[in-house]
């Protein structure tokens, strides 16, 4: 295994491991505190430590390629996929979940 391969496993287990917070804000809240745990952090800075780790490792993941991202627009990319968010939870709350999954086909 070379290093980019173990980044991309590492990058895999990131995300699963935000996936995993994210339902856990869904199902406890976003401001909940697990009482197991002595930490105080609650579900949502739990889950923004975790995008941060997957963060890490895609940064470190771009570095470790000869690939070059400069000329790609992040900016207007994010702000596409923020348009389309808001646009789909809006059809979703437009109907009933039956009803949306007719919408989409």
């Amino acid at each position: 295994m070379n290093y980019q391969q173990y980044l991309l496993v590492k990058l895999a287990e990131e995300a699963s491991e935000v996936a995993q917070m994210a339902i856990k804000c869904s199902l406890f809240g976003y401001n909940s505190v697990d009482p197991r745990e002595n930490t105080g952090e609650t579900n949502a800075f739990k889950l923004f430590k975790e995008l941060l780790d997957f963060s890490a490792v895609m940064t470190e993941l771009e570095g470790s390629t000869d690939v070059d991202f400069d000329d790609f627009d992040h900016e207007e990319y994010i702000e596409v996929k923020r348009e389309k968010l808001k646009h789909y939870f809006d059809v979703f709350m437009e109907h009933t979940a039956d009803e949306y999954t007719k919408h989409l086909g």
